[in-house]
């Protein structure tokens, strides 16, 4: 829905960095996500070593590892239930998958710099949140981290404005299927 509404263009950069950035990305995205829910139980071999190196704490998943466990109470649920994650979240017409699900929804972006899409993303989130759950999340988020960070950064985004934005969005994408058939 965002893309089509709000294109972004990578023709400026190397496909390969783009890939070489997905990959670091998902690796990390999919590590820290069963560090979240205990079901990470040992390093897979074949693990990049800006995701985890054992020689340093300097990886991104080390980074998020000890952010995470610094959290402590205060990342749990309000009722005292595990974070979820890898969430999907959908109404009748579309889906998204959040990548943390508390007491609020989380995404983590593992890029240079955060860019104005993601607002939209967390609060298309949000929407589909209220759609399925019958109220607002209490909060969203975006968790930052990088190679320049020394720790993770968690961005708290303002739950109203990022879902009256995705909101507008999403009639743009409305108009655009029906002017399209």
């Amino acid at each position: 829905v965002i893309r089509s509404v709000w294109p972004t263009d990578f023709s400026g950069i190397d496909p390969a960095v783009l890939d070489n950035a997905r990959d670091r990305g998902i690796q990390t995205d999919a590590l820290f996500s069963a560090y979240v829910t205990g079901s990470l139980t040992k390093i897979p071999a074949g693990t990049r070593t800006d995701v985890y190196n054992p020689e340093t704490s300097a990886g991104l998943l080390q980074k998020l590892m000890k952010w995470w466990d610094d959290l402590g109470e205060d990342a749990s649920n309000h009722d005292g239930s595990q974070p979820l994650t890898q969430q999907i979240l959908a109404d009748d017409e579309i889906a998204g998958t959040c990548d943390l699900l508390t007491a609020g929804i989380f995404d983590l972006k593992c890029t240079a710099q955060l860019q104005p899409q993601y607002e939209i993303q967390l609060g298309m989130y949000g929407l589909l949140y209220e759609a399925m759950y019958g109220k607002k999340p209490d909060a969203l988020g975006i968790i930052h981290v990088n190679a320049s960070m020394r720790v993770p950064e968690c961005v708290n985004l303002d739950v109203e404005a990022c879902m009256r934005d995705a909101a507008a969005i999403r009639e743009v994408w409305r108009v655009i299927q029906r002017r399209s058939k």
